[in-house]
């Protein structure tokens, strides 16, 4: 069985963030299981069939394909159940893809088609064993570019309104990636990271193996998603010293919206504190500081904010306020 990054990383939160206390990585139904009597999933794709007509996910099923067989064929990355008082409160199912240079399944229209029908289907299949469950179906990607994010946006709702009509109103359809990804997904999953113990959880095992050595490897912009590394203070002459993080405080003080306001005046002021309690001003001039660019990550890179190089200048702590605002 092959687990990615972003299906260990779904299943962690579904774990210790949506509490859900029973979840499966590639969860597939059994050709064993009955379906709860009155489900027919030949009518659903019927349905879907006539609703999708004349839209661009209109080729969502295959014209020779069952709906035992699709039913039989299908898999969710990941399927969580929150239980409340010995009953199913909320079900989740999440499909994730996880593409480096952002979501690509061939072109945009067949990027967002792939997304649709995963969205559809996994609906079908819910419905056929977990009738009249409430379920929040979701699709998570780090990383998807503004040209297919802005047709995939009204796709999701389109996908909305087909449940609503078919009374799956129910089904809830989500759409996590880029920034949103970052604040509901990754780093509650990293804030909790130190109070996990548990080998089958790869994602949280390899981001905790990465800390230990923090000098090696790229991991700052993570590290600074940890609540317990970003507020704990270490003493800069500390035997942890070399693991420390130099606290780096925005104004305004949301990444996302000290970003915009960056991206508008491409200014801001660098205020430097200093264990002797002296300070130093100097002024950013971001022009070149774009949508892509990280907050933090080009902060860090300066020479005087690297490991090991602010603990040797004494430095304790910085400001950074966007000029202009």
């Amino acid at each position: 069985m092959k687990i990615e990054s972003a299906e260990s990383l779904s299943f962690s939160w579904l774990r210790h963030v949506k509490k859900c206390q029973v979840v499966q990585m590639n969860w597939k139904p059994s050709p064993y299981w009955d379906a709860i009597k009155g489900n027919d999933h030949e009518t659903f794709i019927e349905r879907a069939k006539k609703f999708f007509t004349g839209t661009p996910y209109h080729n969502l099923f295959k014209d020779n394909a069952s709906g035992s067989q699709l039913v039989r064929q299908a898999e969710i990355d990941v399927v969580g159940i929150q239980l409340e008082n010995q009953k199913i409160n909320e079900l989740f199912a999440i499909d994730t893809a996880f593409h480096e240079k952002g979501l690509n399944y061939g072109s945009k229209g067949e990027t967002v088609n792939r997304v649709v029908k995963k969205m559809v289907r996994t609906s079908m299949v819910i419905e056929y064993y977990f009738r009249d469950t409430p379920c929040e179906i979701i699709f998570a990607s780090p990383k998807i570019n503004k040209g297919v994010l802005k047709l995939l946006e009204p796709a999701i709702v389109t996908v909305q309104e087909f449940a609503d009509k078919h009374s799956l109103s129910h089904h809830r359809y989500d759409l996590i990636t880029n920034e949103r990804f970052e604040e509901s997904i990754l780093r509650p999953v990293l804030n909790l990271s130190s109070n996990v113990a548990d080998t089958s959880e790869l994602f949280l095992r390899s981001y905790q193996l990465l800390l230990l050595f923090p000098r090696s490897f790229n991991i700052i912009e993570f590290a600074e998603m940890s609540e317990t590394l970003k507020t704990e203070a270490v003493p800069i002459n500390g035997s942890q010293a070399s693991k420390a993080l130099l606290r780096i405080n925005l104004n305004p003080s949301s990444k996302e919206e000290f970003k915009k306001a960056l991206l508008r005046t491409k200014r801001a002021e660098i205020k430097i504190f200093y264990q002797d309690g002296t300070t130093r001003r100097s002024e950013w001039r971001a022009d070149r500081f774009k949508e892509s660019s990280l907050v933090l990550g080009n902060l860090r890179s300066r020479t005087e904010f690297k490991q090991g190089t602010w603990q040797k200048l004494g430095i304790k702590h910085v400001d950074v306020s966007v000029i202009g605002e």
